[in-house]
This record gives C-alpha cells, structure tokens and sequence, in this order.
C-alpha cells in the first residue's frame, strides 16, 4: 500500500485502481487540484464542480467515459465539500 498524501493512511493499490476507474484520477490527485484551484480562478469548490460538469457536456460528444468521469469527480467535490459538512 502507498500513502495517501491529503489523509496520510495506507491506500490500497485496489483502492488507487478503482478511483482512477471512476475518475480518472486519485481522490488524493483531486483534493491536490481542488486546493490548487481555489487559489486561483475559482472561489468555491461549488463553482469548480460547475465547470467539470460544463466540460462533462462537451466531452459527451466525443468521448462516454471521460464525460462519466469528469460527473464522477463533480460529484466527489460536492459530497467532500459539502454534503459532509451538513449535520444529520
């Protein structure tokens, strides 16, 4: 197993394969990204999901997987930044 970089805990290789299955990078490789963009051109991470979702639309076009990915990752940021912050 590597360590994950954002959590520092052991992440399994089945793990890292699966999550790049689904988005096409580590959930580690996003929280990096999301981080970074935030700094940047973005203020929330709500209008960076906005964006990958913009881009989902282009890419249905030409390439289902990507697309599937990039509303994958869309997704992730929405429940990472949001849904665990609301208490149930």
């Amino acid at each position: 197993m590597t360590p994950d970089a954002t959590y520092n805990v052991p992440v399994s290789q089945e793990k890292q394969n699966r999550e790049i299955q689904m988005y096409g990078c580590t959930e580690s490789q996003m929280k990096s990204a999301v981080s970074a963009t935030l700094s940047g051109r973005y203020s929330t991470p709500a209008s960076i999901a906005a964006s990958i979702l913009s881009d989902a639309q282009e890419m249905l076009e030409y390439d289902i997987k990507e697309a599937g990915q990039a509303i994958n990752r869309a997704k992730w940021i929405l429940f990472e930044y949001y849904d665990r912050k609301i208490e149930r």
